[in-house]
């Protein structure tokens, strides 16, 4: 029977982009749990490299688990669960997360200014911005708006944003976030 699909072929791909973590589903809190500790036990020798990592995974998953258009059950307390991908790739200097979920194509343009302003701004503007963003009421969103600007400050790289265009409603939301070794 012939799939079409080669896991030797996704395997090489992998290798090639030194991918070292690969994940395509549900974000349930579960599943988040064993990856973190997954990541945690990665060996990375700098700590400090090592929690920044491990933080801006965590908000990476959490804006798909809240914020994924493309919504796959109910959890125990019948709220929808989004689904998306994570991968994480190792180069010699660098760590780089990414992430992509589906998003209503309405926020787009929001999500690219947002993370255009947060590109454009001095650390000690991102700090102030972050300050600001967190006393702020949360308006429609189920955090405080402060997770693009966590993860810029934590990163100290810019926010690589891209959105393609599914259909007439949904466009794929890719988030890529490197972090220096």
């Amino acid at each position: 029977m012939e799939t079409g699909f080669s896991v030797y072929d996704f395997q090489q791909y992998l290798r090639t982009n030194h991918i070292i973590f690969a994940f395509k589903g549900v974000m349930t809190h579960d599943i988040l749990h064993g990856i973190a500790d997954s990541i945690k036990k990665r060996n990375i020798e700098d700590h400090t490299i090592a929690k920044r990592v491990f933080s801006i995974f965590i908000e990476l998953a959490q804006n798909i688990h809240l914020y994924s258009a493309d919504k796959m059950f109910s959890d125990k307390d019948n709220r929808d669960i989004g689904a998306g991908t994570i991968t994480i790739s190792e180069a010699p200097s660098y760590y780089e997360l990414s992430s992509g979920n589906l998003v209503d194509t309405k926020v787009t343009t929001d999500i690219m200014n947002r993370c255009e302003l947060i590109n454009s701004l001095s650390p000690d503007d991102l700090k102030q911005h972050y300050k600001d963003a967190r006393k702020k009421p949360s308006e429609g969103s189920q955090g405080g708006n402060v997770g693009f600007v966590d993860m810029a400050r934590k990163s100290g790289n810019p926010l690589v944003v891209r959105m393609d265009t599914v259909d007439d409603v949904n466009s794929f939301f890719t988030l890529s976030v490197r972090v220096n070794k």
